[in-house]
């Protein structure tokens, strides 16, 4: 059995991963289905290459999906082959589609946080609320817009069991966040910024207690399909979480996503607020907790807007560089003070 799907109106990497993200979640409209989607206007067949070796290494996660590049002149055109092959029938039940009143209350409850948390403490100098984000920035050409609280789970929530029987196999957790990450991407690239300045993509509630294999899934499969398809050019992001902890993480160097390392941030709350201020042990803390949402969230931000902030700072003559970290666990540690 075999499908094919000619993506005539993709060209750019990040439009590639969308539409093989989207496929590998929309599954197989039957068992041993060979689904190829041809790329005839991709002449980067190095990224597609790199794409196919992503899938590989992830799998397991995305529910036995495997892939192979079909390359002109030997095929029709460029083109990635996928098959999905579970191991077992279990694998159908594999994704949490939660309810849409659940998606509802996560959807609320992270717009909730941006409001009183992200936007109160100022965690964020660009960000002012929901509504407005990017400020500060139109001296530069870059135009305010809104908060984008978007959940992964909302193109996956079936009204009948027999909806379900449609798809084999049901969509991992990994390959909705995956699918609903790189539609967030091409939102970016494609809308205005008064549009959208920011997406906060709520991942499957299925990560909410699992906070080590959300960050094998945003480190393993979204980060390394960025770096395949040349995303990082156009999209910044990083990972949220209630249960963010930087000693699971086990970084000691910058990572791509993730909070900076204590020991970095200690040195800037030395620098801005004098040493023994705060400990390491309350640093490592209120570090952690800059990056806790009320569920397991990926933010996306457009890279043109990262630059201009740089540009901004430049600009200004701005002598305290890094100062917004020791900031924000100085009013975090601060903030957990009070509640206490």
């Amino acid at each position: 059995n075999s499908r094919s799907i000619w993506a005539d109106d993709v060209v750019a990497g990040y439009e590639v991963a969308s539409r093989i993200f989207g496929v590998v979640a929309c599954g197989q409209k039957q068992k041993q289905e060979k689904i190829t989607i041809w790329l005839p206007n991709v002449n980067h067949v190095n990224m597609v290459s790199d794409l196919v070796k992503v899938i590989a290494d992830n799998s397991l996660p995305l529910g036995g999906w495997a892939a192979q590049v079909e390359e002109w002149p030997k095929a029709p055109a460029t083109g990635i082959s996928l098959l999905c092959d579970p191991t077992s029938e279990d694998t159908r039940t594999t994704a949490q589609l939660a309810p849409s009143d659940d998606i509802d209350d996560a959807i609320s409850s992270t717009e909730a946080w941006v409001e009183n948390t992200l936007g109160r403490l100022g965690l964020c100098p660009y960000t002012a609320s929901l509504r407005r984000a990017a400020i500060g920035l139109e001296s530069f050409g870059v135009k305010e817009g809104p908060v984008v609280v978007r959940h992964s789970s909302c193109s996956f929530v079936f009204d009948s069991e027999s909806e379900k029987d449609d798809i084999f196999p049901l969509p991992t957790d990994a390959a909705i966040l995956a699918a609903s990450f790189w539609q967030g991407v091409v939102d970016l690239a494609t809308k205005a910024e008064d549009e959208i300045a920011t997406f906060l993509i709520v991942a499957p509630s299925s990560y909410d207690d699992n906070f080590a294999g959300f960050v094998d899934t945003c480190d393993s499969l979204l980060e390394q399909s960025c770096k395949a398809v040349g995303a990082d050019d156009i999209i910044g992001k990083a990972w949220f979480h209630p249960c963010y902890n930087s000693n699971i993480v086990g970084q000691d160097m910058i990572l791509p996503g993730h909070a900076l390392p204590a020991t970095m941030v200690k040195e800037f709350v030395d620098k801005y607020y004098g040493d023994g201020h705060l400990d390491i042990a309350a640093v490592e803390v209120a570090n952690d907790a800059v990056r806790h949402t009320p569920h397991a969230t990926v933010n996306l931000l457009r890279r043109s807007q990262l630059r201009t902030s740089k540009e901004a700072e430049a600009v200004a003559g701005a002598k305290t560089p890094n100062l917004i970290y020791a900031r924000n666990v100085i009013r975090i540690a601060a903030e957990r003070l009070d509640k206490n």
